[in-house]
């Protein structure tokens, strides 16, 4: 299972690579943007992690007006286990390397919606059960408003799985255009 999750995501790599390259003269912008947020545990986790800080770097090419291609990585902060059955200190610590496609729909001149699904390549590092990583899959939704040419912020909401964890990040970056 978890070679076919890597062949998956080295070929998702590549054909957003390859649409990357193949459209750059046509797309209008590249951007690029650094964010902060909330990462909160949620399903069977969510009474024993406790929520985190996190921040996340990432960049994009438009293809049109319509769809983008991005990546990034996001760091979200230590999640203290909240256990009362035992007195052992632990936390879990996730980062994350993701690419998606992003649907965009334009409202007005200044504000979009979007959504994206993707592939993320994730490792956590534990303070008891040390080392883990995986592929997986993460989606999200969001806004974006244009404050100038060159700049826009964004506000999203991703869901992310980690084997049997899931969280979900709430942001709000800072968006660079070139």
């Amino acid at each position: 299972m978890k070679q076919s999750k890597n062949i998956i995501l080295t070929s998702v790599i590549a054909i957003t690579l390859g649409l990357a390259s193949v459209t750059a003269s046509a797309a209008d912008q590249i951007y690029g943007g650094i964010g902060t947020g909330l990462a909160i545990p949620t399903g069977d986790y969510s009474n024993t992690l406790d929520d985190s800080q996190a921040w996340k770097v990432f960049g994009g090419q438009d293809i049109n007006e319509n769809l983008s291609i991005e990546g990034g990585y996001t760091k979200f902060g230590e999640m203290d286990v909240s256990n009362s059955t035992t007195d052992n200190d632990n936390s879990v610590e996730y980062t994350a390397f993701q690419v998606s496609p992003v649907a965009v729909l334009p409202i007005g001149n200044r504000l979009s919606l979007f959504i994206k699904a993707g592939f993320l390549a994730w490792d956590s590092d534990t303070e008891i059960n040390g080392t883990d990583n995986g592929v997986d899959i993460f989606y999200g939704a969001g806004v974006d408003y244009i404050l100038s040419e060159n700049l826009s912020v964004k506000g999203t909401w991703e869901s992310y799985t980690f084997d049997e964890v899931e969280a979900n990040l709430y942001s709000v970056s800072a968006v660079f255009h070139f």
